[in-house]
């Protein structure tokens, strides 16, 4: 039986002493357990292929299961869409940890159709439907490929969810790219004391998974409609150096492991389950916002 030991109870001070501000529970299963070099006891036979990284989308008033409050989703919440696990929304969100970031377009059936393919910035079809645009004078954003399926611009996070440490791609589009930009310069252009070298103190940029961010949404009105904004921000006290975490985190190993997974290609992501949250986000007030 596996030995489950509480960590500490007191108020959290910082993530980086105190494990933030999430309560944290650590097994032992001994040999059985997996590590970042083997899989754990049963999962020897399985590959990336047998499984995939869910999104994690904030619902807005007409996504699936909202409007009959189906396990109690409401609008500004947060929901996995594969385990359809709900996290709060506004100021009490979910903790998240960035472990890695790619730029691409998605290809998705016209009229809010499904998933028909991801590509580098750099793809060819990229390239060709933006010089397609040109040519037929699009508005901004608007680009489509051969087969006229829409082509849309993101910014795709794989993070760890610190509440439970599952894996998880949360994608940054349309408006919601502004947000990812402030929520990463202020990341990437944080400085810390680093190891003194020749008898001199240094700065460096902690890593990205060292970073613990505290998700939220925001009623917005607008002319174009009403919906929930995403919100992000450090997640102890809004204070990035207080919001860090160590090595030893097991939060921190966590994303690191994903961040691996993600750059070989081991992570597959689950678009086609995404479709339908995609068209309540396509529907909401804020995808017809311009940028």
């Amino acid at each position: 039986m596996a030995k489950a030991t509480p960590q500490s109870t007191a108020a959290p001070e910082t993530a980086l002493e105190k494990k933030g501000p999430t309560e944290m529970v650590a097994y032992d299963f001994g040999e059985d357990a997996g590590t970042a070099s083997k899989p754990a006891a049963g999962y020897e036979q399985q590959t990336a292929e047998d499984g995939s990284i869910p999104f994690l989308y904030l619902l807005q008033s007409n996504s699936p299961g909202v409007a009959e409050e189906i396990n109690g989703a409401k609008a500004g919440m947060f929901r996995n869409t594969v385990t359809g696990t709900l996290y709060a929304g506004k100021e009490a969100g979910p903790l998240v940890i960035p472990a890695y970031t790619r730029h691409e377009y998605t290809a998705w059936k016209p009229n809010m159709g499904g998933f028909q393919g991801r590509y580098d910035i750099e793809h060819p079809k990229v390239l060709a439907a933006k010089a397609r645009a040109v040519e037929k004078k699009l508005p901004f954003g608007e680009l489509y490929d051969e087969d006229g399926n829409d082509l849309t611009e993101t910014f795709a996070v794989f993070a760890v969810i610190a509440n439970d440490l599952s894996m998880v791609v949360i994608p940054f589009s349309s408006t919601k790219i502004k947000t990812y930009k402030n929520w990463m310069t202020r990341n990437r252009t944080l400085l810390v004391p680093g190891p003194v070298v020749d008898g001199k103190p240094t700065k460096i940029n902690p890593p990205l998974f060292a970073n613990l961010a505290q998700f939220g949404s925001v009623f917005t009105k607008s002319d174009k409609g009403d919906y929930f904004a995403l919100t992000v921000r450090a997640a102890v006290e809004d204070d990035l150096m207080k919001s860090l975490m160590g090595p030893g985190d097991p939060r921190y190993q966590a994303a690191k492991s994903l961040k691996k997974l993600a750059e070989s290609g081991e992570a597959k992501v689950n678009y086609e389950k995404a479709a339908e949250e995609r068209q309540a986000q396509q529907k909401s007030g804020e995808a017809k916002i311009p940028f």
